[in-house]
């Protein structure tokens, strides 16, 4: 008999551990994409910000580029 609940112990022990590696390995898979999601984020931010600061670039060289166009179609 005593057998017997130290076999039921020891599963009950290893079916303990188990699931506390699993929801250990839970946590882990969870924090690091947070992490991930904060970093791409950043990153897309930047992206966003090197994006609208060339779109005004070319916004401006096209309207140069429109002006010189009729000064020279002007002259012709």
């Amino acid at each position: 008999m005593k057998r017997r609940k130290k076999r039921k112990n020891l599963f009950r022990y290893i079916y303990i551990l188990f699931v506390l590696l699993l929801v250990f390995f839970l946590v882990v898979i969870l924090a690091s994409s947070i992490i991930r999601y904060k970093v791409n984020l950043n990153e897309l931010n930047q992206v966003k910000k090197q994006y609208e600061e060339l779109k005004g670039k070319y916004e401006k060289n096209l309207i140069i580029y429109e002006k010189l166009k009729m000064l020279r179609e002007g002259r012709k």
